[in-house]
């Protein structure tokens, strides 16, 4: 995945290092530029602020009395102080001289930097990834990265890990970094850069591992929803269900509010290996209850990012109902799967004959349609959108020049609904849902017909009654 920071190019630079630049420098329109020490002799990261307001990030370079800004470039000329500067046909004042004590290099003193890396929030000017958090992980060199924007919701994740005086932040390797007091400051091979603010502390997440603390980790991985999120595409949300047991269910994927996939998920107590489909982790963790890894074979990590928009709510094997399909419970088998359900944009729908033994599956699609002008439009069906002419010979349709259908007479189990049908529909299944999802306790009466009868009784555990009498009337 590649790291979601605003890359810098370097300009290239003049021959002696112009220390006396370094600082915060403001004009008389209230813009202001940080001047930032870089990897190189005069040049390195200028950093915008209009009205206080961070609006951008450059590279600044000097060559002899030129100083170049981005684009922007003129002559300069100092105070004698090294106070006030004339460029770019502005006067300038030094609000700020940007120290570079206690700076941090990576190639010096690597531990250090770490510490400080994974202690303090750091910021970027971007609106989309703004706070940018750095965790450790399966050791002290390696770890997770999480960026938020400008309204605290995840943006972003990526790993990060050092090795041999470099970093490798998401996809991309910075072969020198440092950390000052005010910023976080990296530079690739390719002469590019990134510049962060350097925040305040950070709040220390609690590291729970899947072997060493196997209940606490499985109660957060089942609790609430997980997510991943997406930069050109809608986030996906991930919901881990126990089925099986408290140690295998299934984890749900929706995008959008509908559901894309499902898979196995499974942790064998034995090997210490959990599994999600066909992917085998051999290690797992749970930072706090807001990060989820997994460590793969070849030391990538798979992160997860805990959805704040689900309730966080622990679901133990009891929430997930178990019904074996028989005749004897097939009233229960049709009051389970004769509600629509659907994946991604499918419909399905099973209809009982009044045998409640058999009957018909359906599935299908619906496409909103509108006829505009001498234009058919149908919404996200390339088949029949902008369809102009339709014609009918014999029992075919045409529409255009390479659609055809041919007029349907066997029987058919589906009919159109009106606006009022679809809404009662589906505040129904909605009622259905909320009732077969509830833990009443249900009396279940075998027949000598040999079908049964499930009588649902109003109370939600057996401790609620004190007895039961059967009234023949």
């Amino acid at each position: 995945m590649k790291f979601l920071f605003l890359i810098l190019l370097f300009f290239s630079s003049g021959t002696t290092a112009n220390e006396i630049l370094f600082g915060s420098w403001k004009n008389e329109d209230g813009l202001r530029i940080d001047l930032i020490d870089g990897f190189n002799p005069n040049v390195g990261p200028a950093i915008v602020y209009d009205a206080e307001e961070l609006t951008e990030v450059n590279t600044w370079s000097v060559d002899n009395d030129e100083l170049q800004i981005g684009y922007n470039s003129g002559t300069l000329t100092l105070s004698a102080d090294n106070n006030s500067m004339e460029w770019n046909y502005n006067n300038w004042t030094r609000v700020e001289s940007l120290s570079n004590t206690n700076l941090i290099d990576l190639k010096i003193d690597t531990e250090n930097f770490i510490n400080e890396l994974t202690t303090f929030n750091f910021y970027s000017y971007s609106k989309e990834f703004n706070l940018t958090k750095f965790e450790t992980t399966f050791s002290t060199t390696e770890g997770v990265i999480t960026q938020f924007d400008e309204e605290d919701n995840i943006s972003n994740l990526a790993s990060w890990g050092v090795g041999s005086g470099i970093i490798k932040i998401g996809d991309d390797v910075y072969i020198e970094a440092k950390i000052s007091e005010n910023y976080l400051i990296a530079v690739d091979d390719r002469d590019d850069f990134i510049v962060l603010n350097k925040g305040s502390e950070k709040n220390k997440l609690e590291k729970i591992s899947l072997i060493e603390s196997r209940e606490q980790f499985l109660i957060n991985l089942k609790s609430g929803a997980w997510i991943v999120p997406s930069t050109y595409s809608a986030d996906q949300i991930f919901r881990f269900r126990p089925i099986e047991g408290d140690l295998k269910g299934r984890v749900f994927t929706e995008s959008e509010n509908k559901l894309s996939g499902s898979q196995v998920w499974e942790f064998s107590p034995s090997t210490g290996a959990f599994k999600i489909g066909y992917a085998d982790y051999n290690a797992g963790l749970s930072l706090g209850d807001e990060i989820l890894v997994f460590l793969e074979d070849d030391g990538d990590q798979y992160t997860l990012y805990k959805s704040t928009d689900v309730e966080n709510k622990s679901f133990t094997v009891s929430d997930a109902k178990s019904i074996t399909v028989s005749e004897r419970d097939s009233n229960l088998i049709k009051e389970l799967i004769s509600i629509v359900s659907s994946k991604e944009d499918q419909f399905t729908f099973f209809e009982f004959k009044d045998d409640n033994l058999s009957g018909y599956l359906h599935e299908w699609r619906s496409y909103p349609f509108q006829i505009t002008g001498q234009t058919l439009f149908v919404e996200d069906n390339y088949t029949f959108n902008n369809t102009e002419n339709i014609y009918l010979v014999e029992d075919y349709l045409v529409f255009g020049e390479s659609v055809s259908r041919k007029i349907d007479l066997r029987e058919t189990r589906l009919k159109p609904k009106t606006d009022a049908e679809a809404q009662a529909d589906s505040e129904q299944a909605q009622n259905n849902v909320q009732q077969l999802s509830s833990k009443n306790v249900k009396l279940k009466i075998d027949l000598t017909n040999g079908k049964s009868e499930t009588i649902i009784l109003p109370v939600e555990s057996f401790e609620s009654i004190k007895s039961i009498s059967i009234v023949e009337e």
